[in-house]
C-alpha cells in the first residue's frame, strides 16, 4: 500500500496518501463489520443483497487495486423500473468501538431502473477517538430516465475517509452528487460520471470547511462520452489554521462528440495566514461544437464589507461569521433534500461560529 497514491502521479500531486500508511500497521476489518443500509418505507420493490465481486474493474485507479484485493463481496442495491422513493436510502459506516489503525473497506453497487428516482446519503455513524481509515467505493448504474441524488457527508472526527464514486449513465438520466466536508482529519473524494448516451447529465456540488491541520482533496471527472450531454459543478471552501484544500475538476470531451454543455467553478476563502488551497479546474476538449467554461477564485474576506458591518455595531467575530455564512449560501442551496439541507445549514453555522 505504500505506493498507492504516489505524489509522482498528477492526480495525487498535492495529497500524499502514503502518509496514511507510513509507520502504521493496520487492522483490516472489511469483512467483519458491515455498513448499515436503511431503506425508507416507500422503497417498494427495492432489494439489498450481498454479492461476490466479479472481475476487478477500473484497476488504473490507485484506490481500487488495494480495495479490490481485500474485498470479496459488495452490497448490491437494486431499484426496479418506475419507482420514485420520496425519502433517502441511507448508507452508514459504523466507526465507534474500533481499535487504533483500523482499516475499513466497503463497496456498494446501486442499479437504478428506467424512470426511477432515488436519493442516497452516505454518512459516518459515530466517531472514534482512534485513528481509522475508511475506504469506500460506490458504483451507480443509471438506466434511461433514471435520477439519482447522492450525498456524502464527512463529519468532524479522527477518521480519514478515502472515497471513490463512479456513475455510469444512460440516455436522459440525471446524476447529482454533493460532498459536504465538515472537517474530518483527512478526506479524499473522487467522483466520476460517464455520460454514455445522449441527453444524460451530471451535477457535482459541495463544500469543505477546514481548520488546524486538516486536509481535504476532491477530484471530479465529467466524461462526456456521448453527444448532447451536460455537466455542472460548483465547489466552495473556507480554509483556516494550517489546513490544506485541493480541488481538481476535469471535463473530458473526446473526439467525435458534439453539443456539449459543461460548466465548473471553484471558489475559496482563506481565513488564516497558514491556510492553503491548490485548485485546478481542467477542460480537455478534443471536439468542436461545445460550450464549456471553468474558473477558480481564491481570496479573503471583503474588508470593506467587514468594516461596514462593524460600523453598524456588529462585533468583528459576528461580522466575519455573517460574511462566511453568506459565502456558503449558494452551495447549500444546491441541497435538494430538505431535512439534509436544514442539518447542513445548522452544521455549517455551528462550525463558523466556532471559528471553523
Amino acid at each position: 500500500m505504500s505506493k498507492m497514491g504516489s505524489t509522482l502521479l498528477e492526480q495525487w500531486k498535492y495529497t500524499d496518501l502514503a502518509k496514511l500508511w507510513r509507520d502504521r500497521v493496520f487492522i483490516e476489518a472489511a469483512e467483519k463489520r458491515r455498513s448499515l443500509i436503511t431503506l425508507p418505507d416507500s422503497a417498494q420493490g427495492i432489494t439489498v443483497r450481498r454479492s461476490r465481486l466479479a472481475k476487478p474493474q477500473w484497476q488504473n485507479h490507485p484506490l481500487l487495486a488495494p480495495h479490490t484485493a481485500q474485498m470479496t463481496q459488495a452490497m448490491v442495491i437494486d431499484v426496479p423500473d418506475n419507482v420514485v422513493v420520496d425519502q433517502p436510502i441511507r448508507i452508514s459506516y459504523p466507526a465507534s468501538g474500533l481499535s487504533e489503525n483500523t482499516l475499513l473497506n466497503y463497496r456498494h453497487i446501486i442499479r437504478v431502473g428506467k424512470d426511477s428516482q432515488v436519493t442516497v446519503i452516505e454518512e459516518m455513524a459515530g466517531g472514534s477517538e482512534h485513528f481509522i481509515v475508511l475506504n469506500t467505493v460506490l458504483q451507480v448504474v443509471l438506466a434511461p430516465n433514471a435520477t439519482v441524488d447522492h450525498y456524502s457527508i464527512q463529519t468532524p472526527s479522527n477518521i480519514a475517509h478515502v472515497s471513490y464514486v463512479h456513475a455510469q449513465q444512460s440516455q436522459h438520466s440525471q446524476f447529482r452528487s454533493f460532498v459536504a466536508g465538515l472537517g474530518g482529519k483527512f478526506g479524499r473524494y473522487d467522483i466520476q460520471a460517464d455520460l454514455l448516451e445522449p441527453h444524460a447529465s451530471c451535477v457535482f456540488n459541495g463544500f469543505y470547511l477546514l481548520n488546524q491541520q486538516q486536509h481535504f482533496d476532491v477530484h471530479t471527472l465529467a466524461n462526456h462520452a456521448a453527444s448532447d450531454t451536460k455537466s455542472d459543478e460548483l465547489f466552495k471552501g473556507i480554509i483556516g489554521g494550517t489546513a490544506r484544500g485541493v480541488f481538481n475538476g476535469k471535463v473530458l470531451v473526446p473526439k467525435g462528440v458534439s453539443n456539449i454543455d459543461a460548466n465548473q467553478i471553484n471558489r475559496n476563502l482563506l481565513v488564516s495566514m497558514g491556510a492553503e488551497i491548490d485548485t485546478k479546474p481542467e477542460l480537455q476538449i478534443d471536439s468542436d461544437a461545445v460550450k464549456c467554461s471553468h474558473g477558480a477564485t481564491i481570496g479573503q474576506l471583503d474588508q470593506q464589507a467587514l468594516f461596514y458591518l462593524q460600523s453598524r455595531g456588529i462585533a468583528e467575530m459576528r461580522a466575519k461569521q455573517m460574511l462566511t455564512e453568506g459565502f456558503m449560501v449558494e452551495c447549500l442551496e444546491q441541497v435538494l433534500q430538505l431535512e439534509l439541507k436544514q442539518y447542513l445549514t445548522q452544521a455549517v453555522s455551528a462550525r463558523l461560529q466556532e471559528g471553523l
